[in-house]
């Protein structure tokens, strides 16, 4: 599968971009240009989500796949990962399975842990049929009474492309109705010894102090950073903390 990918520029190492679930690489410019800094920075658009293909199933083994085949065709060396939820489970799942062609790890507010998620309400926005809006405008105030709050009303919007002059989702939705990765991660055998930031949001709850230990085992040289107050998407909610973190982790690295 062709991944589609966004170049934010920089010179020597990649440093991937993995967005989380209903994201893409256009969420990550502003810390794509950060991260530009300190290496050749490119945000990757995963499989049904941004301007990659839609395929029939999604995976994680499907995830892992598609990195490693964008790695392979274009990274000289390896890469380091940044990844954020469902793609911080990719990024770990792939340096398990392929220690050798991964530099290191930044796993963004994600355990290495089968999760149960719902998300019921973002999947009744997204099966609205989009055709009929006349404008972004028109598509926001319809998501309204299923979608109060605005940031994630945006969000999601942001999936939304006008293709020959009528409104669509770029998510593949049905598919991702049926998706299975955010439970798979335990079944992947190995460690990876390499070197692991995991950041994590202080008032999220998918990464508490009871995933520590399971972070240590299968990341031994894992350091563990908590931003205070911030929420899951702490690259927006927490961004000058996260770079912080960020920059003493890769001139360490």
């Amino acid at each position: 599968m062709e991944t589609a990918s966004l170049d934010f520029g920089g010179r020597s190492r990649h440093i991937l971009i993995l967005h989380g679930l209903f994201g893409s690489a256009r969420n990550w410019t502003t810390l794509g240009r950060f991260l530009s800094l300190h290496g050749h920075a490119v945000g990757l658009d995963c499989r049904n989500h941004g301007a990659s293909p839609h395929a029939g199933s999604h995976t994680l083994s499907d995830l892992i796949s598609d990195l490693m085949s964008w790695i392979e065709h274009n990274c000289p060396r390896p890469p380091l990962l940044l990844g954020h939820s469902m793609g911080g489970l990719t990024a770990m799942g792939c340096a398990l399975l392929h220690p050798e062609a991964v530099a290191g790890l930044i796993v963004v507010d994600i355990a290495p842990r089968a999760y149960t998620l719902d998300f019921t309400t973002e999947l009744r926005a997204l099966s609205l049929d989009p055709s009929g809006f006349r404008s972004r405008r028109e598509a926001d105030a319809a998501l309204i009474p299923l979608i109060p709050d605005t940031n994630l009303r945006q969000f999601l919007l942001i999936n939304l492309e006008k293709q020959n002059g009528v409104y669509r989702w770029k998510l593949n939705v049905p598919v991702l109705a049926k998706a299975s990765f955010a439970s798979e991660l335990p079944a992947l055998p190995g460690s990876y010894d390499g070197p692991v930031l995991f950041v994590r949001g202080g008032a999220s709850d998918y990464v508490g102090d009871a995933d520590l230990p399971e972070i240590a085992r299968r990341f031994p040289r894992a350091t563990v950073e908590t931003l205070a107050g911030a929420d899951h998407w702490l690259h927006h909610s927490a961004r000058p903390q996260f770079e912080a973190v960020l920059t003493r982790f890769l001139r360490a690295h």
